[in-house]
């Protein structure tokens, strides 16, 4: 990151192998940032991301999930000068059944939209 001399606000990252239940193992912190996720039922899979430190915002545990199909991270970054903005990041498991996912997928989606948030 250091040599594209850009600051993302948002990093979002799947598979970060985060068990449920298990704190990490490794040094997680990058300068600048706060990380947040959303640990698997699995040794596999799990999201995370990491926001601005700059940045005023909400995790969405209402929104955020952790299934033995998938995982879903949801932040809310509060913006005084306007609307919100509704950040996440979603992992399927590769053998996990495609269209109970999509139904998940698009019933939050439906939820996120009723918010009318960026």
């Amino acid at each position: 990151m250091s040599d594209l001399s850009y600051n993302f606000s948002v990093i979002g990252l799947s598979e970060v192998k985060f068990k449920k239940g298990d704190e990490p193992l490794q040094n997680i912190s990058l300068p600048g940032y706060h990380f947040y996720y959303q640990p698997s039922m699995s040794a596999a899979g799990g999201v995370g991301i990491y926001i601005k430190n700059s940045s005023n915002c909400i995790t969405r545990d209402d929104l955020s999930a952790c299934t033995s199909e998938y995982e879903s991270i949801w932040i809310e970054i509060l913006n005084s000068r306007g609307q919100n903005n509704l950040c996440s990041v979603f992992y399927r498991h590769p053998k996990a059944n495609i269209e109970k996912f999509l139904t998940e997928f698009y019933n939050t989606l439906d939820v996120v939209s009723k918010e009318q948030k960026t």
